[in-house]
């Protein structure tokens, strides 16, 4: 990318634009970065068991709840998982490690492909097959033949563990011939979970099975969708040989990564679900669904844009309305105009009679005009958004945070905005170069 002497000056004037141009000129990087993060593989990892966590939704989690389970440090926020950042976070593992974990994500055909000649994987963690990318990949068999490169380039004494509730991640146990391992709720699985009880705001206590045995974990992650990583933490320990009481015991103390369903306690005694990291359709439903089965005072629901639509936005937009009128007690759309039409017209076609849907506007501060003073002890607020909204902000100020940063769009590679420097003073003018 090429810029201009104007908008140098704008970069180098601002702490985000400094960090831009850095993260940028860095992903230049990459023919470089490539070769030798192989090559360190090779030299310096040769007996490092090395854990690939991929798939469209779940992979952050996944990736901690892997690390936890193998006794490794579990990182509040995971790095970049692809081009250089993916190569960065290769190099970063000490020499001769026992394991490694490393969660990668692609956007275009063709590159899982050359991420799995660079980490040479022992064990590749798939977690779930969606629409996200589905402009650039194509239909859900070009989605999953994308991830399952990472499956096909295991070694034959190498382990795949997949989901088995996914029939497009279940489909990769014929792409590889390395040994298979499934995960999910379906008694077919090779580690099934038998009972789930959700306790709001504890977490979920998950009875699973393994053979003839039986386990209970008392996670601190809450809803059916955060039984998953557990699941595929528990199967990556005994993948490597790690005893059963010290992986759970490690699993437990798993805190919810943020940004996804993390559950924040207000000083008023009202709960925030906070979801906010991404808004592809299948995580909005699931989120909803969360939101429907927890008791509350009021369920109320922020809905931002839909993430990378697939098929008629109308039609998208409506059967999140209807879900939303089933699941919440009140839904705050924070969206374009369209959108929000759409959003009303789904709440109108439901089952719920008095459901509403209100408009706050497109931005985060818009929709803390609504809840600002309204929220109270017992209330519920679901986050859930686009990732460039950075809905996060609306969580910050229900805290009490000071938030300037009034940005209706955020594309900064900073990951959260708690360790963004234009949090508190916003832009005032100067040129957004994010």
């Amino acid at each position: 990318m090429r810029y201009s002497l104007k908008e140098v000056f704008a970069q180098v004037t601002n702490p985000v634009g400094r960090r831009e141009l850095l993260v940028r000129q860095g992903r230049r990087l990459w023919p470089l970065l490539r070769p030798l993060a192989a090559g360190y593989r090779r030299m310096c990892l040769p007996s490092t068991v090395m854990v690939a966590v991929v798939g469209s939704l779940g992979k952050s989690t996944t990736m901690r709840a892997v690390a936890a389970a193998l006794g490794l440090p579990v990182p509040n926020v995971p790095p970049g998982n692809s081009w250089s950042m993916l190569a960065f976070s290769l190099l970063t593992i000490r020499p001769l490690a026992g394991h490694g974990v490393l969660e990668v994500g692609v956007s275009s055909a063709g590159w899982m492909e050359q991420y799995g000649r660079m980490i040479r994987p022992d064990i590749t963690v798939v977690t779930t097959i969606a629409s996200e990318h589905h402009r650039s990949l194509g239909t859900p068999a070009g989605i999953r033949s994308e991830k399952a490169a990472m499956v096909r380039c295991l070694p034959a004494d190498g382990l795949a563990i997949l989901n088995g509730d996914d029939p497009h991640v279940r489909w990769m146990s014929g792409a590889t011939r390395a040994r298979v391992v499934t995960y999910g709720f379906d008694s077919g699985n090779d580690i099934q979970a038998a009972e789930v009880a959700c306790r709001w705001p504890g977490g979920n206590r998950i009875t699973f099975r393994v053979g003839d045995r039986t386990h209970t974990i008392d996670s601190r992650m809450y809803g059916p969708c955060m039984v998953y990583p557990i699941l595929a933490g528990v199967a990556a320990g005994m993948a490597v040989g790690r005893d059963m009481e010290r992986v759970l015991a490690a699993l437990a103390e798993l805190e919810p990564t943020p940004g996804r369903m993390e559950i924040v306690r207000l000083d008023n005694g009202a709960w925030v679900l906070n979801d906010s990291y991404k808004g592809t359709i299948e995580s909005v439903f699931s989120s909803l669904e969360v939101l429907g089965g927890i008791p509350a005072g009021r369920r109320i629901a922020v809905l931002g844009e839909v993430e990378d639509t697939p098929g008629s936005l109308g039609a998208v937009y409506r059967q999140v309305g209807m879900l939303s009128a089933e699941c919440a007690d009140a839904a705050i759309a924070v969206c374009s105009t369209n959108s929000a039409k759409f959003l009303r017209s789904g709440a109108a076609g439901s089952r719920v009679a008095d459901a509403a849907v209100i408009h706050a506007g497109r931005g985060w501060h818009d929709a803390y005009r609504l809840l600002g003073g309204e929220v109270r002890s017992g209330d519920v607020v679901l986050l859930k958004g686009r990732r460039t909204q950075r809905l996060e902000r609306l969580l910050l100020a229900l805290q009490g945070a000071e938030v300037g940063c009034r940005l209706a769009a955020c594309k900064c590679s900073v990951r959260t905005c708690r360790a963004c420097p234009m949090l508190k003073t916003g832009w005032k003018g100067r040129p957004v170069t994010v």
